[in-house]
Order: structure tokens, then sequence, then C-alpha cells
């Protein structure tokens, strides 16, 4: 997780009514968890830690990790392919392939 990132995190957590300690109490029954986040002394959270973060201050983690925002549609795509089996996953990567949809 890099710099920017990490003061976006920060940033939603400020324009919540959460502390870093209460949400980290909350979310994982420790205090410290989302400020080592932010403060950078933990580079790499779990992407589920990450995610139920994000989930209690309302923020998408795609924004948070990149600073952009994604479509509802492109959303709900991303979310059933994760949930797919790997044979959709395929076609649809045939799909895409064969559209010319793949950035070269």
């Amino acid at each position: 997780m890099d710099n920017a990132a990490r003061n976006r995190l920060k940033a939603a957590l400020a324009h919540s009514d959460w502390t870093a300690d209460a949400l980290s109490n909350k979310l994982f029954g420790t205090a410290t968890y989302v400020s080592r986040v932010t403060t950078g002394r933990i580079q790499d959270p779990s992407p589920t830690r990450l995610q139920a973060i994000c989930d209690a201050l309302e923020v998408d983690i795609t924004f948070i990790l990149t600073g952009r925002s994604i479509s509802p549609d492109r959303e709900e795509l991303i979310n059933s392919l994760a949930t797919a089996p790997e044979s959709v996953i395929a076609d649809v990567a045939e799909f895409v392939r064969q559209h010319g949809l793949v950035k070269k």
C-alpha cells in the first residue's frame, strides 16, 4: 500500500465518525491495526482486513488503492466475477480478447 493510498484512507477515516482505535477494536479486537495501516507500520494490510475497514468507512477499496472510482456496473461485474466458476472467467477473458478490449 503506497503513501497516496494511506492518505486516502486517513481522509476517509477523518470524514467518518470513527477513530482509528475504535474502528480497530470493533473490527479486529485490537486497538492499533487501523493506525498501523495509516501510518505505514503495516505496509501491506491483508485484502480481507482492508476491505473490512473500507466497508466500515463506506468507501470503495478501489478508490483507496488507486484514487479512481468505478461505476456501479463495473463494480457489479467485478463482484460477480469474483465468485464465478473458473470456466465463466475463462469465457469472459476470451470474449475480451476477441473484441479487442485488452490494453496492449
